[in-house]
C-alpha cells in the first residue's frame, strides 16, 4: 500500500507490447496505471484510439490506464515502477526518473539484456542510479499477445527484498498469469539474457533444416552453459531450471512470436541483408547480439567452457558462414 491505506500509484514506463501488455494486465485488477509513452504520436493515437496502434493493435485499454508523454507525470506520487524499455535505454530513462522518483519505491526492469561494456545487469544499473529505491525484476515466457489473450502464464519477480513484492504479485497475477516470487535476482536475470543467445542458436539450426536430434543435442549443451554462466555470476541453479529459465528458453526456442529465433533462422538461411535490416528496424533484436558478445566476453574472463554461446558468436561478429561454424561446433562438443 502506499501512504496510509491508500493503493500506491503505479508507473508503466514504455508503451511497446510487453508495457502494454503489463499495464492491462494490472488495469483488470481494478487498479489504475500510468503508461509513460516515449512518442508524442503513438501517445496521441493511444489517447484517441484507446488502443495501442503499432504494438497491440485491436485491444482496447480500459480508462484506468492513462497514457502520458511526460515523464513527470507520470512519476508523479508513483510507489511502484515497471520499467518496460529495451536494455540499452535503461539507463538514460533511470537518470531521468531519479530526479522526479520518491524514495521509497519499488522499481522493477522487465529487460532481458545487459549494458555491455563492461557487465552489467540490469538491476544492476537501476541500483546505480536509484540508490535509495528498491529493485526488483521481471521475467519468464512473457509474450505480450498471450498476456493479453488471458493464456495460462508464468513470471517471476525477484528481489533482495522478496516481503516488498507481494503487493505488486497482486496487481499483475490473475488467474491466467501466475505469479513467483524469487530471492534469486542474480539467477533470475541469467536466465533471460542467455535464453536471447540460446534461441539464436536454436534458430540458426532451424534456419540450416535440421531436426530434433539436432535440437535435442544443443537444448543439453545449452542448458550446460546457462547453468555454468549462472553459478560462475553467483546464481541458484534451481532458479535456472525453472520458468525464467528453462522455461523461458523453451518458449521462446519453439515460438514463431520470438525475434531471436527470427534472427537466427535468418542467418541459418544465410539471409544477412535481411537480418540487417530487421536489427536496424527492430532496435530490441540488437539485445540478443549485445548479450553474446558480453557473455562470450565473460565466459573467457572466467575460463568457462561456451561452444553454444561461441558458435553464435562467430556467425555474428566474425561473419563466419554457420556451415563451417556448426561444423566447428560438432568438433567442440565430441570432446
Amino acid at each position: 500500500m502506499g501512504e496510509g491505506n491508500r493503493p500506491a500509484r503505479i508507473a508503466v514506463l514504455g508503451a511497446g507490447a510487453l508495457g502494454t501488455a503489463l499495464s492491462m494486465c494490472i488495469a483488470r485488477n481494478r487498479y489504475n496505471v500510468k503508461l509513460w509513452v516515449r512518442r508524442q504520436r503513438l501517445c496521441n493515437q493511444i489517447l484517441k484510439l484507446r488502443e495501442n496502434p503499432e504494438y497491440c493493435p485491436g485491444v482496447k485499454l480500459p480508462r484506468s490506464i492513462h497514457p502520458t508523454k511526460r515523464l513527470e507525470e507520470c512519476l508523479d506520487g508513483a510507489g511502484i515502477i515497471f520499467f518496460a524499455v529495451p536494455s540499452f535505454a535503461i539507463r538514460d530513462v533511470a537518470r531521468k526518473t531519479a530526479k522526479l522518483l520518491n524514495g521509497g519505491a519499488i522499481v522493477l526492469s522487465t529487460a532481458k539484456g545487459v549494458e555491455y561494456p563492461p557487465f552489467k545487469r540490469m538491476s544492476e544499473v537501476l541500483a546505480a542510479e536509484l540508490p535509495y529505491a528498491t529493485i526488483a525484476v521481471m521475467s519468464g515466457p512473457n509474450f505480450a499477445t498471450e498476456l493479453l489473450r488471458g493464456s495460462p502464464s508464468v513470471t517471476v519477480l525477484a528481489s533482495e527484498k522478496t516481503r516488498s513484492l507481494n503487493l505488486v504479485r497482486q496487481m499483475v497475477g490473475s488467474d491466467s498469469l501466475a505469479v513467483r516470487i524469487s530471492d534469486d535476482v542474480v539467477g533470475v536475470e541469467t536466465g533471460g539474457i542467455m535464453k536471447g543467445i540460446l534461441t539464436i542458436a536454436i534458430g540458426v539450426a532451424y534456419g540450416m533444416g535440421f531436426g530434433d536430434n539436432t535440437m535435442g543435442l544443443l537444448f543439453g549443451q545449452g542448458f550446460r552453459e546457462m547453468s555454468d554462466i549462472c553459478r560462475y555470476l553467483g546464481g541458484k541453479m534451481e532458479t535456472i531450471g525453472g520458468e525464467s529459465g528453462l522455461g523461458d528458453w523453451v518458449a521462446s526456442a519453439f515460438s514463431q512470436k520470438s525475434r531471436n529465433r527470427a534472427l537466427g533462422q535468418m542467418l541459418g538461411m544465410g539471409l544477412r541483408s535481411q537480418v540487417a535490416s530487421k536489427v536496424a528496424k527492430e532496435g530490441v533484436v540488437a539485445e540478443g547480439t549485445k548479450s553474446v558478445a558480453a557473455i562470450h566476453d565473460l565466459a573467457n574472463e572466467g575460463k568457462i567452457r561456451v561452444p553454444l554461446t561461441d558458435f553464435v558468436y562467430r556467425i555474428l561478429f566474425n561473419n563466419e558462414w554457420p556451415t563451417n561454424s556448426f561444423v566447428q561446433l560438432l568438433e567442440q562438443l565430441k570432446h
